[in-house]
């Protein structure tokens, strides 16, 4: 279809018809590209890029007129140098129009659709209370102590009373992470961790990171 069109537009008005109809077309499939959706531009940055090609486009159709006619015209004798000078000028201008507008798009601002607001919490909806982490010391006696920054110490007797392994965790979720509701006990879940384990004394030091999740 284009081709046919351009193939008219080239027999009717020669040059200057074929510069008219790749002008239509380039313009046309431009603004069918949708720069400001499909490439994430912004609407500045958009308007920018779509009116250097609208202008570069059409000062193209226009020099391709301006040539045609002087040829027309002047088939027998040179091209005067003064319409060389002055479709050097009109490319000039045109060039120039192109590059300042596409420098503009690229210092305007970018479109804020990076990171996508998180919907709010309905008014009035109940908000999850957030996750408390105590640190537990266990020990007694010499060595590396970890009651530097702990929330609660347990001698010896608490360590070997509560175990080891999974009866040690089950004890210090219970212990800290259980909470009593209209006279009811709930055990809330929980996360144990080791962060300090050394010998030394009557039961060395152990520390405990006990994490509690409502």
């Amino acid at each position: 279809m284009e081709g046919r069109v351009l193939g008219v537009m080239g027999k009717v008005a020669g040059l200057a018809g074929l510069a008219i109809g790749l002008c239509l077309f380039i313009y046309r499939s431009v603004i069918q590209q949708n720069l400001l959706f499909t490439t994430g531009l912004s609407s500045a940055q958009a308007f920018f890029v779509i009116a250097a090609v609208m202008i570069l486009t059409f000062g193209v159709a226009i020099m391709g007129m301006m040539a045609w006619l002087m040829t027309f015209n002047s088939q027998e004798r040179p091209i005067p140098l003064s319409s060389l000078v002055l479709l050097s000028a009109i490319f000039t201008i045109v060039l120039g129009s192109t590059v300042y507008l596409l420098s503009l798009a690229v210092i305007a601002p970018v479109s804020a659709q990076q990171t996508p607001k998180l919907p709010e919490a309905p008014v009035g909806a109940p908000t999850k209370p957030p996750s408390k982490t105590t640190k537990v010391c266990m020990g007694e006696g010499g060595g590396n102590n970890c009651l530097a920054g702990a929330d609660a110490k347990f001698g010896c007797d608490v360590y070997h009373q509560w175990g080891a392994g999974g009866r040690m965790t089950q004890n210090l979720g219970e212990n800290f992470c259980s909470v009593t509701e209209n006279n009811s006990k709930k055990q809330q879940p929980f996360d144990v961790k080791v962060y300090q384990n050394n010998d030394g004394g009557r039961c060395g030091w152990t520390g405990f990171l006990v994490t509690c999740n409502p």
